[in-house]
């Protein structure tokens, strides 16, 4: 009777351990499902540099640190996407960061200091950039996406939260990192010394070889009217003389044409994306004279490639010129005409066509 109890008890003891792992399993499992998705921190981020950052802030989603590719650029996407459809703030143009963005060495998945973004910010016209960062913790993970004065280098959204590694977050984490940046890619691995090259057989000397010219602004000297310019663009007039160190006026090519209000028009004219790089070498918005010169010498003649539709705007262009009562000057390359704006077109989205001289 005595052995018969003892069975019963130990027989209870282990149905016990076994309810109690079963309930921690199922408590685990609950805390898990209570994380929120990935997509569900992103939209609470969004909300979050929303509710901190002034309306009409211009912004730059530039760098998300993660173990692969696919994820960071899924979260740049979408956090842009949410952004913008708040419509609270301007979110710069991820096209408008991916043509610079080389220029400061450095990819969307990988780590990049506060100093070199806040450079790219500046270039941007962005008056706060985002950033942010993916960590494993055993499980789960944790991501931060911050938001940085570029002015200031000072945080003003820090939005932290566990997410569960679900299926989404697998799939996108399954294919790690592939890119690199500019300056690894070139770099070669340290190795012997390659093989000497075969001898070319004896024969007749080949002609020499050009001389590289130093700058692009020697490789001519003389230019007619429609030539391409030592800056990529494409040349409108010429002074006839070297007075005050430039004889020619060079309009940039219609691939760096940009729209912008004016007064980041004239910002943005002096560090202008040409042919996909940075340049810094003289741009600027042109006057209303040289503008004027730019629609009767290339655009009426079919060169140049300016917008002539004449709809909703899409034909005006930006000069640098203030008439006599200060208002902003500009020109319709649908008809020519010119004409100049205050109040709302200090905002107004024109279209910008920049010079230089040389």
């Amino acid at each position: 009777m005595q052995r018969r109890h003892i069975k019963k008890k130990a027989l209870f003891s282990i149905i016990a351990v076994i309810v109690a792992a079963g309930c921690a399993s199922r408590e685990k499992s609950a805390e898990i499902q209570d994380l929120m998705t990935l997509d569900e921190a992103i939209r609470q981020a969004a909300f979050s540099i929303d509710g901190r950052i002034p309306a009409k802030t211009k912004i730059a989603l530039l760098n998300f640190d993660s173990p692969a590719d696919d994820f960071s650029e899924y979260v740049i996407d979408e956090l842009t996407a949410n952004l913008v459809d708040s419509g609270k703030l301007t979110v710069v143009d991820r096209k408008e960061i991916d043509l610079i963005r080389d220029e400061f060495e450095f990819q969307f998945s990988g780590e990049v200091s506060d100093d070199s973004m806040q450079k790219l910010g500046r270039v941007l016209g962005a008056e706060f950039i985002v950033s942010g960062s993916l960590k494993k913790l055993g499980d789960l993970y944790r991501i931060v996406i911050r938001a940085l004065n570029v002015q200031s280098a000072e945080v003003v959204v820090q939005y932290r939260a566990n997410i569960a590694g679900d299926d989404v977050v697998r799939a996108l984490l399954a294919g790690g990192k592939t890119t690199r940046s500019p300056a690894r890619a070139e770099a070669k691995p340290a190795g012997p010394a390659p093989a000497p090259q075969p001898t070319v057989p004896a024969g007749p000397a080949p002609d020499p070889q050009p001389a590289i010219p130093a700058s692009p602004a020697q490789a001519k000297t003389e230019y007619n009217l429609g030539d391409k310019g030592p800056g990529g663009g494409i040349v409108f007039y010429d002074k006839k003389d070297t007075g005050e160190g430039w004889r020619y006026l060079e309009a940039a090519p219609a691939s760096s044409e940009f729209v912008a209000g004016r007064a980041e028009a004239i910002r943005r004219s002096k560090a202008l994306v040409v042919n996909g790089r940075l340049d810094i070498t003289g741009w600027r918005l042109p006057t209303q004279e040289e503008l004027n010169l730019m629609y009767e010498r290339l655009h009426k003649q079919g060169l140049g490639g300016f917008n002539g539709s004449g709809l909703f705007y899409n034909s005006y262009y930006w000069s640098s010129t203030n008439d006599a009562y200060g208002y902003s000057c500009y020109q319709d390359f649908s008809s020519g005409s010119q004409s100049s704006t205050w109040g709302w077109a200090g905002a107004a989205n024109f279209r910008v066509r920049v010079v230089r001289q040389f």
